[in-house]
């Protein structure tokens, strides 16, 4: 496997995309929410709620020669801020909610993906510039036998 073809960040986006749903008030439908892989992220025509997964910290690998490899993500949960300023803190717990029951002790694609245990969640943030409140949920992984399999093992 060659270092460059790790892509654990858009495996779990591609998976996650629109998997999980909000719903505003008990009138309205319910809508599917936009999970982006690291760098995918549009600038423009956001929903009121997406996610972003990102790589948090470096990758390594569990064996010599190189093998299995483990690293950690970000999976940043955005909600619009109510005025640009308030947290909507029950919807961003209702995603995180969502989201580690589908993520937690899971393989997608060749990845094992886990809450990480030692640093589980950030608690939520308002950035007064996007007008977004952002929870953080940290996410370790490793590669599996699967895509060990699948692909060459060239470094």
């Amino acid at each position: 496997m060659k270092l460059t073809e790790l892509n654990p960040d858009k495996v779990l986006a591609e998976w996650m995309d629109n998997r999980l749903f909000v719903q505003t008030s008990i009138a309205s439908p319910k809508r599917g929410v936009r999970v982006y892989a690291q760098g995918e992220q549009p600038q423009t025509g956001l929903g009121d709620e997406f996610m972003t997964v990102s790589y948090n910290g470096v990758i390594q690998s569990k064996t010599y020669p190189m093998g299995v490899m483990y690293g950690n993500l970000a999976l940043s949960i955005n909600s619009k801020a109510v005025s640009g300023v308030i947290a909507r803190r029950k919807r961003l717990a209702l995603l995180a909610e969502q989201s580690a029951g589908h993520i937690d002790r899971r393989v997608i694609g060749g990845y094992y993906y886990e809450i990480d245990l030692l640093n589980p969640i950030v608690q939520p943030t308002v950035n007064l510039t996007s007008g977004y409140a952002t929870m953080v949920l940290n996410i370790s992984w490793h590669t599996t036998d699967e895509i060990h399999n699948h692909k060459s093992r060239t470094i």
